[in-house]
């Protein structure tokens, strides 16, 4: 992780109801604690800013997903759907219902066809200053 400095990651939800999702962020999480807090405090001001996507019809283990952005992937959707489809071991037809009906939710939300929703999840407690993806 030393020579790897990324500014932005997109991960899992840390409430996600797939434990290996959730172990993803969590896996996730411990290597950049774990890289930032072996290195100089300035290297704390670099931290990349972590976003959670919203999978499994919005809800967590503890309740909804809480999304801070909707961004419109009504362009990109079958670039979407193909990605979907490189994981053959998932019973796809069940996913892509899912997948479809919760970015038509979204994009709903967003006035777009289709929309992704994420959470910015602050390093360290810092508070969310209004980081947007992209920006």
């Amino acid at each position: 992780m030393s020579s790897f400095r990324p500014d932005l990651l997109i991960t899992h939800w840390f409430d996600d109801m797939h434990p290996d999702h959730e172990a993803a962020f969590l896996i996730l999480r411990r290597a950049l604690v774990s890289s930032f807090l072996s290195n100089s405090i300035d290297s704390l001001k670099k931290a990349p800013e972590i976003f959670c996507c919203d999978t499994y019809g919005s809800m967590g283990v503890r309740g909804p997903f809480q999304p801070g952005q909707l961004v419109d992937v009504t362009r990109v959707w079958e670039k979407k759907l193909a990605a979907v489809h490189a994981h053959e071991s998932q019973p796809l037809p069940f996913y892509l219902d899912m997948i479809e009906r919760q970015c038509l939710d979204h994009g709903r939300a967003t006035g777009a066809q289709y929309a992704e929703a994420f959470l910015h999840v602050p390093l360290f407690g810092r508070a969310d200053d209004g980081v947007r993806l992209g920006e």
